[in-house]
């Protein structure tokens, strides 16, 4: 794997968002999470979302981690109790940046590769959220397909 440093400019956007606290050892079963979305969108305006998904990880403690599993739309949809929207600002600043093609599943292994290479560079984290971008899934591509990007904000 490849890792690399990029300067990263992210327009203002609409989402639509499942906040959610998950213990470490189910922070990668997300797929009910996202479907989740995906049914909220279809009963609610499926032609507003963009088709971009990411993941924000907002907080953690000692034992558990603290996500916003979004969609990008164009037009805020009703909310319901679980799922909601905003506007995320404009950002932009400096990334560890991993690209990786293939199973999703591999991610955990990545995230303990980036965090050895962070290491070796004497990077340090900014404080920012860490992000996880999915360019397609498995519904469209084969499994060895999947695009996704993992961003890492550092200072400097």
């Amino acid at each position: 794997m490849e890792f690399t440093v990029e300067y990263k400019d992210f327009p203002a956007t609409k989402v639509i968002y499942l906040p959610v606290t998950v213990p470490y050892e189910e922070m990668r079963d997300f797929k009910r999470f996202f479907m989740k979305l995906g049914i909220h969108l279809f009963l609610n305006g499926a032609k507003k979302a963009t088709g971009i998904s990411f993941i924000r990880y907002v907080g953690e403690s000692e034992t558990t981690i603290d996500m916003e599993i979004c969609l990008e739309v164009t037009e805020f949809l009703r909310e319901s109790k679980e799922i909601k929207c905003k506007e995320l600002a404009s950002f932009s600043g400096k990334y560890a940046v991993a690209k990786h093609k293939g199973s999703r599943d591999r991610l955990p292994g990545i995230y303990t590769e980036m965090s050895k290479w962070f290491k070796e560079q004497g990077l340090i984290h900014s404080g920012g959220n860490m992000i996880e971008y999915y360019f397609n899934t498995s519904r469209h591509v084969p499994e060895e397909e999947l695009l996704t990007e993992l961003l890492w904000p550092i200072e400097g």
